[in-house]
């Protein structure tokens, strides 16, 4: 019957109903889309336990709360100040249920603050036996200084409370969980990790993954992440986004063979022939690393030190063909960027083989290594639930509509 008035209201009585559709679907979608998102803000939650003692349910004043065989009806109200030099500021205030007739229990109250901490605060609790009738009567105030010494973990407050009866005690302990990504005692260091550059400690520093360093773990080893063969030396060449592995006695797609004469000009295609020591004395050859060491005979050992469009051990293997990738790719995608290869990838040239390829960190994958090969299966499936979930809400709001329509012809 509601099926009936709400169909009959909507169809007939609106005659612009595929603007409300227009309106509905993306009310749907924005509600779907915000319920998804997180609020990465810096804070946490403070837990707040207390545990409350008072065996012969007397009051401050020394009178019973009730009468001599009822127990007290004990609610407490708890504040949390920050704690300034000259300035004091309520952070939290929350009131706790009322239990009845007891002499003992344990509580806990929590509340989320999403800003900056501070490093000091002051816990005041003010319990009270709840009176149907009159004023409720105070039990006691107790007050206590909290400075967080961990996160995660509950700390004891010290508390200063004045109570005549010797059977009555409070105690209460406070534990702080900083907001997710937040950590520190203030929980306002921000690490966020990064799936492919790094992961973030108990404390908020970043550690490097395989094959980063730096600061931001930013600066990409490609030594370290694709290793040159053995009894090999392999340079970092950053601004080309790879690394050039120069080889003894081995000739290889990606190796710059070392070879012991200069005399026949074995450098072609307007490459230099040099001794390596010369590089090594002229600090030409920073950045080359020993992947594995081999015997010490490297005095008389020479390379050749190709122009920036040829590579191989003697300079003949075109390296165009990766530049003129990197325009057409850059040009297909419109995107602000030289590299034909993603994430870290090398752009390599087979002999006897034209067309470029990308040789892809461990963690990528697919041809341009766009592909992440550390998304989960759970991920994964979250996506596609909320892709099946997102097709599955326009079907019905369609079919609503269709309704609507077929009743309006």
């Amino acid at each position: 019957m509601l099926w009936t008035i709400l169909f009959n209201r909507f169809c007939y009585n609106n005659k612009n109903y595929y603007f409300y559709y227009f309106i509905v679907i993306n009310l749907f979608l924005f509600m779907y889309i915000h319920s998804n998102t997180e609020i990465n803000l810096p804070g946490g939650r403070f837990e707040i336990e207390i545990y409350y003692i008072n065996l012969e349910s007397t009051t401050s004043s020394g009178f019973y709360c009730d009468w001599q065989l009822h127990r007290c009806d004990v609610y407490i109200i708890v504040k949390l100040y920050e704690l300034a030099d000259n300035n004091s500021r309520q952070l939290i205030r929350v009131r706790t249920e009322t239990i009845a007739d007891t002499a003992e229990f344990r509580i806990k109250v929590s509340e989320k603050i999403n800003e900056k901490l501070p490093e000091k605060y002051r816990l005041d609790l003010y319990v009270y036996d709840e009176d149907a009738l009159g004023e409720h009567d105070i039990i006691t105030i107790a007050t206590g200084l909290y400075q967080p010494e961990k996160t995660n973990v509950f700390q004891t407050i010290p508390l200063n409370y004045s109570h005549i009866s010797d059977s009555f005690s409070l105690n209460s302990s406070i534990r702080l969980t900083c907001n997710s990504n937040y950590y520190g005692n203030k929980c306002d260091i921000f690490c966020s990790p990064h799936p492919w550059a790094y992961d973030c400690d108990k404390n908020g520093r970043k550690i490097c993954l395989h094959g980063r360093h730096g600061v931001n773990c930013d600066i990409i080893d490609y030594c370290q992440i694709h290793p040159c063969p053995k009894n090999t030396r392999c340079k970092n060449l950053p601004r080309e986004h790879r690394r050039k592995c120069i080889c003894k006695n081995y000739e290889g797609p990606e190796c710059h063979s070392v070879y012991y004469s200069c005399e026949k000009s074995p450098c072609k295609n307007g490459g230099r022939c040099t001794l390596l020591r010369e590089l090594i004395e002229d600090n030409d050859a920073e950045g080359f690393i020993y992947t594995n060491q081999g015997t010490n005979d490297d005095d008389d050992e020479t390379i050749c030190i190709c122009p920036d469009n040829w590579s191989g051990p003697f300079c003949t293997q075109p390296v165009i063909d990766c530049i003129s990738e990197n325009e057409k790719y850059r040009l297909s995608t419109m995107r602000l960027t030289n590299r034909f290869c993603l994430n870290g990838g090398v752009c390599i040239i087979h002999p006897g083989n034209s067309s470029p390829r990308c040789s892809c960190p461990p963690e990528w994958d697919g041809y341009f290594c766009e592909l992440n090969k550390s998304w989960s299966a759970g991920r994964m499936f979250g996506i596609a639930f909320s892709i099946i979930f997102v097709i599955f809400l326009i079907l019905v709001i369609g079919f609503f509509v269709w309704l609507c329509y077929m009743s309006s012809i």
